[in-house]
């Protein structure tokens, strides 16, 4: 089985998040790991696809992701990015789209659909 610590993700992001905080988004997405693994997947695919969906429920949590550049003279400029809804909107999240298992992750995050015909 395939695990991700608070540590990998910190490194990852540099969130100055709880790391209780991260634990919890580290066991949601450990709900995933049946069907993970029912795919085939190596332990390093499983745990990349993991981290990067960590890092983006992390990132999503503290606001979305910020760049910030300052040159030689002191001018500095901050803009947010990217500016998607749902995993398309950090980066970590674009990346775990495209891996292989994301559909296990995003089945975690699909909101139930029952309704729809009624609106």
């Amino acid at each position: 089985m395939a695990t991700i610590t608070v540590f990998d993700v910190i490194d990852l992001t540099e969130t100055n998040l709880d790391p209780k905080a991260i634990m919890i988004f580290i066991k949601m997405v450990d709900a995933a790991d049946t069907c993970l693994n029912a795919q085939g997947l190596t332990d390093d695919q499983i745990k990349g696809l993991k981290l990067f969906c960590v890092a983006h429920l992390v990132t999503a949590s503290e606001g979305g992701q910020v760049k910030s550049e300052t040159d030689m003279d002191g001018a500095s400029a901050s803009y947010a990015v990217p500016t998607g809804t749902g995993f398309d909107s950090t980066t970590f999240g674009m990346m775990a789209k495209t891996l292989a298992g994301f559909d296990c992750i995003s089945a975690l995050f699909d909101k139930p659909r029952r309704f729809a015909g009624a609106v």
